[in-house]
């Protein structure tokens, strides 16, 4: 019993020996953590500048098709420009930031064929600090509100946000220089009524006996006669300049062709 006994111990101890020699040490275990987790980390990392890149080359995509189909509304609009339309530019200052408003007056709208006949690109500063380009379709009866100030007044789009610089330049041909305004002063009625008055109506034949006699033609008055007046000198530019840039990329610059005016087109 007593060698029996005795043979138990070292029996005992070599199998506990194999079992643990079978395991992991606890300094095997932190190793295999630790590359398991910088494993993980380096996968997450290139999930994650992959998902970057596919969200900048998304957004860069987004903004190149914004800004060509707003170049392409520029040139249409101002290529298809009717004989006697009018078109004014006047540039602002607003804080940092330069605001503009382009006017096209019996020109035809991008909005819709039913549109006022008066159309108005302008931006406006935003809260961030970058600019909204907003396109505007003002009917007869509203325009001269809107000349006063009221903002509310037409159809109002808002075509683009975050813009960081859109700014019009025309060109000169007496100066040879590009300028910031055009026809700045001129209400945008003074071509309607040019156009009225080129235009009365149709002839009139010989009046019967005892027929009313034709109203005379209604007053214009004087700041748009002498709008009016100005129109025998020159009012659209032949080239136009439009510098424009989106978010973080780099302005970009476009020169657009503007077919010349002709007076009493009607």
């Amino acid at each position: 019993m007593n060698a029996t006994a005795s043979n138990a111990g070292p029996m005992r101890r070599r199998l506990a020996s194999r079992r643990s020699g079978n395991g992991f040490t606890l300094l095997e275990m932190i190793m295999v953590l630790l590359i398991t987790s910088m494993l993980i980390s380096a996968v997450f990392g290139i999930v994650n500048a992959v998902t970057i890149l596919t969200h900048d080359l998304t957004t860069s995509q987004q903004r190149e098709s914004r800004t060509h189909a707003f170049v392409e509304l520029c040139a249409r609009s101002l290529r298809s420009l009717p004989a006697d339309a009018m078109l004014r530019l006047r540039t602002r200052q607003d804080g940092g930031l330069y605001t503009t408003q382009l006017a096209l007056a019996d020109a035809p709208s991008p909005l819709s064929a039913s549109a006022g006949p008066f159309t108005v690109l302008e931006t406006e500063v935003t809260s961030e600090g970058y600019l909204r380009l907003v396109v505007r379709s003002i009917p007869e009866d509203q325009v001269l509100a809107w000349e006063m100030g009221e903002s509310t007044v037409g159809t109002r789009l808002v075509l683009l946000e975050n813009v960081r610089m859109l700014e019009w330049l025309v060109f000169n041909p007496t100066t040879l220089q590009w300028q910031t305004v055009w026809n700045e002063r001129m209400p945008l009625t003074a071509m309607r009524e040019l156009a009225k008055n080129a235009n009365p109506g149709r002839p009139q034949g010989p009046q019967a006996p005892g027929a009313d006699a034709p109203a005379p033609p209604p007053s214009i008055p004087q700041d748009v006669q002498e709008a009016v007046n100005a129109l025998g000198r020159p009012q659209r530019p032949g080239l136009m300049e439009l510098r424009f840039a989106i978010g973080n990329e780099a302005p970009q610059r476009w020169v657009f062709w503007v077919p010349a005016r002709v007076a009493g087109g009607r």
